[in-house]
């Protein structure tokens, strides 16, 4: 099954897809007003070196003084933001109340670092910002601080914004409303080709069901044997018969057990007369009945 016959199929069966979409676009409003928007927080720090004078005859260099300066600026940034990103720290600022959605980037091109916050409120990744510029400065003295580092020599930290970079952010409400929607939609496509294939299914068997032709036993035509046997009631009249014995060729009647096949006569079509008063127009007798049958032996020549 092709789109297109997905899409013949969806406007046949109307019927069914309508409340599907109806609840599908239920749940989507649902699922907007539930899911609240996020807030983005974002915040930029500077790496500073220090200032370097002439260096004397005798005295120690600056990189000499100070190992990180040697190493680069962009190499003590991305060292405190390891520290900064551990996973013990976000779930230490978790439980004091601050967002543990965020990202820390070293610039390519300047010693600049960019902090991005996801908060669920405006306050909660204002806040958050505030303490993980704080702990990235702290962090930054604190390596320098391992190397007995004068402050003259050290590396310093500079924010760059004021703190207010926080906007709200529906990305999240979106990507909820699309995969409401999209599932929707599936399960409305998926529940109407399953029901329109139970329904032909059940059409087909109702089909073939009503093109087998009954078997009914067809009735005997009237005057038959099959008939009188089946409708007609029938009178065993038992009469021996005279059998001639070949020895002394003397008459005698047999018993039951030696009858021959018989043979039936139905009563109505051999009317008996009566030569009684009220019987004279050969009308047949009323304590029989006139569809009976009476069955006579019948004798071999």
């Amino acid at each position: 099954m092709d789109f297109w016959d997905l899409t013949k199929l969806l406007v046949r069966r109307w019927k069914i897809v309508s409340p599907m979409l109806v609840l599908s676009a239920a749940f989507a409003v649902l699922t907007i007003t539930q899911v609240k928007p996020d807030y983005v927080g974002t915040a930029y720090v500077q790496l500073v070196p220090p200032v370097i004078g002439q260096t004397k005859p005798g005295e120690a260099t600056a990189e000499q003084r100070n190992p990180w300066i040697g190493l680069g600026l962009e190499t003590i940034g991305n060292a405190a933001i390891v520290t900064v990103t551990d996973r013990s720290v976000a779930k230490r600022m978790k439980a004091l109340g601050y967002s543990d959605s965020y990202t820390l980037t070293m610039g390519s091109t300047s010693p600049m670092v960019s902090f991005e916050i996801i908060g669920k409120s405006e306050a909660q990744a204002s806040a958050t910002a505030e303490q993980l510029v704080e702990r990235f400065s702290q962090s930054v003295a604190n390596l320098q601080s391992a190397y007995s580092v004068a402050p003259s020599d050290a590396i310093t930290t500079r924010r760059l914004d004021l703190g207010t970079n926080v906007v709200q952010s529906n990305s999240k409400v979106k990507r909820a409303f699309i995969a409401v929607v999209g599932a929707g939609l599936l399960l409305s496509a998926a529940g109407t080709v399953g029901i329109d294939a139970l329904l032909r299914r059940r059409q087909r068997r109702r089909a073939a069901v009503d093109a087998v032709p009954p078997t009914a036993t067809p009735n005997p035509a009237p005057g038959t044997l099959g008939a009188e046997r089946l409708s007609s009631p029938s009178v065993i009249a038992p009469v021996p018969r005279v059998h001639t014995d070949e020895r002394d060729e003397v008459k005698r009647p047999t018993t039951m057990a030696e009858e021959q096949p018989t043979v039936r006569v139905r009563l109505d079509s051999a009317p008996t007369t009566s030569s009684g008063k009220g019987n004279s127009r050969g009308e047949s007798d009323p304590s029989v009945p006139p569809e009976a049958t009476i069955v006579l032996p019948w004798t071999r020549p």
